[in-house]
């Protein structure tokens, strides 16, 4: 079989012109594209006796704990866990107008490990600091602030508590009011 020369050459000369006029090299570090907060007019202070939307009983059951009180509620919510003999300080809080970046450097600055997240769609970062005990924060962009659980191991300096933390703060993004 026989192919015509013109429309071949053709063809072939139009599909060399058209990537080498259309392909270019470009510098730089691919980063994932950031939306904005998917619930910016969602509150998350405290309401109705919950901290950060959840129920103490839903504390308790998330963290495991045998027993849990809760010695002061407000912008901040603290509660105190027993598990077992081991001793959990757990905080809440919510700032309608902070910042996630400034939060990071914040716990940069106290010379926390900080760990980059997405937690239920929300820009997120983990940061481990164990000075007294094992301890870590989840903290998420969300509605027009930053909101965190800080939960702290007393006396313990193993374990994990950035799961715990980040338990709380996933429970607390998906609870509906």
């Amino acid at each position: 079989m026989r192919w015509p020369v013109k429309p071949v050459a053709v063809v072939t000369v139009t599909a060399v012109v058209t990537v080498a006029g259309c392909s270019q090299t470009v510098s730089g570090t691919a980063l994932r594209a950031e939306s904005g907060v998917p619930d910016p007019n969602r509150s998350y202070g405290y309401v109705d006796d919950r901290c950060g939307l959840l129920v103490d009983s839903s504390i308790q059951q998330a963290m495991g704990a045998d027993h849990i009180a809760r010695p002061y509620s407000g912008a901040v919510c603290q509660y105190v866990l027993a598990r077992g003999s081991a001793m959990v300080d757990v905080t809440f809080s919510w700032y309608d107008t902070g910042s996630l970046d400034r939060e990071r450097s914040l716990a940069t600055e106290r010379g926390a490990t900080v760990t980059e997240k997405v937690v239920e769609r929300h820009q997120a970062f983990l940061a481990r600091r164990d000075t007294t005990g094992a301890a870590c924060s989840a903290t998420a962009a969300a509605g027009t602030g930053v909101l965190s659980w800080w939960v702290q191991f007393r006396g313990q300096r193993n374990g994990d508590p950035c799961k715990d933390a980040e338990k709380l703060l996933t429970a607390t993004l998906q609870s509906d009011m």
